[in-house]
């Protein structure tokens, strides 16, 4: 009686281990995935807007008048 409650108890223990086994091995695969796009996505520098495009789309815009416009290129390309 006693050995075949061991025998329950290890296949218990046996199916534990088989499952945190593949629980394991699915998140590694995830965080292994999740690492490799952040990698690729990094490779590339941060694109700072250049001011003077900013001021050029300003004035597109109508934001800014002429001699705003003209005064800041000025001020900027020195």
């Amino acid at each position: 009686m006693m050995w075949g409650y061991n025998n329950w108890w290890g296949m218990g223990l046996g199916m534990l281990l088989w499952w945190a086994l593949l629980l394991g091995i699915f998140v590694l695969a995830i965080y292994g995935l999740v690492s490799l796009l952040n990698r690729h996505g990094s490779q590339q520098p941060l694109k700072r807007p250049d001011p003077l495009e900013i001021v050029k789309e300003r004035y597109a815009r109508g934001e800014i008048t002429t001699e705003e416009y003209q005064h800041m290129r000025e001020e900027l390309q020195r």
